[in-house]
């Protein structure tokens, strides 16, 4: 007779032995209990190969809705006034968390499938057309973290930009650290994308 706990063990031993659908059912399961800081803004989808390598299609949230343009500010007299933020630090906020987000997905992919080592990540976030008032899809990220990498990162002694830089990231910053539009990576072209709900 089987026990209560021989369900995990046989989604353990699957996972473990690289059995492709039970990793696509863990990512799945991973996606939709993941507590993002802007959930209902983040979407994204999968696709995989083998069992080391698993790439993602995230839609970020724009700017606009997760950075505030203003901040409080106590002054000398007690009150607490509204200011408003300039835009290089909006910019820079912007870019932690994404990137931020983006590592912390990654973090809990490899933290459930051991067979995992790499993980690549495309994000875009949507822009208006220039010459229009449409919005487009605009890439911004091209990440790849690997499992070694990622679990020596330390935020506290390494910033996030250097380590993307070192980890063969792909993005464009201006001065203003805004993240310019980049072209989508080659390895999207797949016809095995899923999409999902990352939380």
């Amino acid at each position: 007779m089987g026990g209560p706990g021989n369900g995990a063990h046989r989604l353990a031993a699957a996972v473990t032995s690289g059995d492709l659908e039970e990793i696509k059912h863990t990512l799945t399961e991973i996606f939709t209990g993941l507590q993002l800081p802007f959930q209902d803004a983040t979407q994204c989808g999968l696709f995989f190969d083998t069992a080391d390598l698993i790439s993602l299609n995230l839609d970020l949230p724009e700017m606009e809705q997760v950075i505030l343009f203003t901040r409080k500010r106590l002054l000398k007299n007690g009150e607490i006034r509204e200011v408003a933020r300039d835009k290089v630090e909006r910019n820079r906020d912007y870019f932690d968390l994404v990137t931020g987000e983006c590592a912390f997905i990654a973090a809990e992919i490899f933290s459930y499938l051991p067979l995992c080592q790499t993980i690549r990540l495309a994000a875009y976030t949507q822009r208006a057309k220039a010459l229009e008032t449409d919005p487009i899809d605009t890439y911004i990220l091209d990440l790849k973290f690997t499992r070694e990498e990622l679990k020596a990162f330390n935020p506290e002694t390494t910033p996030m930009h250097p380590f993307l830089i070192h980890s063969g990231a792909r993005f464009q910053m201006a001065a203003d650290y805004q993240l310019a539009r980049i072209e989508p990576p080659s390895w999207l072209n797949h016809d095995d994308i899923q999409n999902s709900d990352c939380g």
